[in-house]
């Protein structure tokens, strides 16, 4: 199996803050690099790709924060582009064999868990995704992100990227948002999937998302199986920021 986790986006919103790189932030003493390897307990047993924008591996020190973490990475850096992580991926597709299961994960969505849960619970489905219910405080500030759907078993029957998020949902007892990791059961199928998408244009918000790629396998009858956990978003400075001061406010206060 193999966990590829994208770091190629263009970080624009750390970027404008002062910040060097999202993925290079500093949480308490510990790199965002650093607190989701951690989150995954079982992450360094697991083969990892990590895809990259090469001008942020030429000029900023992710390569070295990445290798210090991660023992068998293989690091890949491609082209600037602002077409969302399935034109990103679909830029390595010849270093990734097509029988290998993978898990993709986003850097900026650290989750408890871990790897080898995650694939027993998708054992024996073409599809997974993980997901949180609506506890998670990052629905206070922003309503739109992915739905998943799913029924009592936990399989899924919608996924929506971009979806504005209203009280109907969040009162649902079977509805959730992503939390930033997607399974396929072969790279073969996932390839198919993302170029499927590509060569139709099919986009949201002028990016190509990989739940694009899962609502695809949905309509045609495959089987997508939700996994519930809890997760952090990072994925602005003011989420980043609200996470490193609540793990201080609760470290000192355990320590009084």
């Amino acid at each position: 199996m193999i966990h590829l986790i994208t770091l190629s986006g263009n970080s624009k919103r750390f970027i404008h803050q002062g910040y060097t790189h999202k993925a290079l932030c500093d949480i308490n003493g510990y790199s965002v690099i650093e607190t989701f390897i951690k989150s995954f307990t079982d992450f360094n047993k697991y083969q990892s790709i990590f895809l990259c924008r090469q001008d942020d591996l030429d000029h900023t020190e992710l390569n070295n924060e990445i290798k210090k973490h991660s023992n068998n990475a293989v690091v890949y850096g491609i082209k600037q582009n602002n077409l969302g992580p399935v034109y990103s991926i679909q830029k390595i597709f010849n270093q990734l064999p097509n029988n290998q299961k993978i898990l993709i994960s986003y850097i900026d969505a650290p989750q408890k868990t871990s790897i080898s849960n995650l694939l027993d619970c998708f054992s024996g489905y073409d599809g997974g995704i993980t997901v949180h219910n609506f506890q998670n405080p990052h629905w206070r500030t922003n309503c739109d992100y992915c739905l998943v759907e799913y029924n009592e078993k936990l399989e899924v029957c919608q996924v929506a990227e971009k979806h504005k998020f209203t009280d109907k949902d969040f009162s649902h007892p079977r509805k959730g948002g992503s939390n930033g990791s997607y399974y396929f059961h072969s790279i073969k199928l996932m390839k198919k999937y993302f170029t499927h998408l590509l060569n139709n244009n099919i986009r949201v918000n002028n990016e190509f998302y990989i739940t694009q790629a899962l609502e695809y396998m949905i309509k045609d009858n495959l089987k997508v199986k939700a996994y519930h956990c809890p997760y952090a978003s990072l994925g602005t400075p003011a989420d980043l920021e609200d996470y490193a001061f609540w793990m201080r406010w609760f470290n000192d206060f355990n320590s009084t």
